[in-house]
């Protein structure tokens, strides 16, 4: 199913209503669509497959101490 950008913000803030809109908006349709697949991932119970990050997800970068 290929959604639109309007359409991953929508499916994006049904499972993350906390997600502002206009934020979401800064992000390409791709980075949207792989914070989708990592939201529907989080849904499903522990022990299954694990979520991959693919090599344009970065992990942490920087850390600043408290």
């Amino acid at each position: 199913m290929h959604l639109n950008k309007s359409q991953l913000i929508d499916a994006i803030r049904d499972l993350n209503p906390s997600a502002d809109r206009a934020w979401l908006g800064l992000f390409s349709k791709e980075e949207l669509g792989r914070y989708l697949q990592h939201l529907h991932h989080a849904q499903s119970p522990r022990g299954g497959p694990a979520w991959e990050r693919d090599g344009e997800t970065g992990a942490i970068v920087v850390r600043h101490a408290a």
